[in-house]
């Protein structure tokens, strides 16, 4: 893949992320922090910059390492939309966003392969 195809590729892993995770939250009202992940996420995807992607990343890290901006005793599988955003490269995205997937598991790898293979149909040949 280009540079542009896997922009547009993680951007899609992000959103498969955000739509796993977004599933499991708590009602409104007992939010704990959960959201804020996916709102950097969020973020992200509306101006996929490096600054977003780093403020992302930085979030997940610090809360798993230090108890960051947790607050309260929510699951970590609630920082999986930053660390994707953060993610090295697509492979590492994948990984986390199936992470995120959990028993749709299956499913969410055959959502990645038709999305990979849409974007690579749309690759200027030379």
């Amino acid at each position: 893949m280009n540079e542009g195809q896997q922009l547009r590729f993680k951007q899609s892993i992000v959103a498969q992320t955000v739509y796993y995770v977004s599933q499991r939250l708590p009602p409104v009202e007992r939010d704990e922090g959960e959201r804020g992940f996916i709102e950097l996420a969020n973020r992200w995807l509306a101006q996929p910059t490096a600054e977003n992607a780093d403020k992302a990343l930085m979030a997940a890290v610090f809360d798993r390492v230090d108890g960051g901006v947790r607050y309260f005793d929510y699951s970590d599988y609630f920082l999986l939309p930053a660390e994707v955003v953060g993610a090295e490269n697509g492979y590492e995205a994948t990984k986390d966003a199936l992470k995120a997937a959990g028993e749709f598991v299956a499913e969410a790898k055959q959502w990645q392969r038709v999305v990979a293979d849409r974007i690579l149909a749309d690759t200027e040949y030379i």
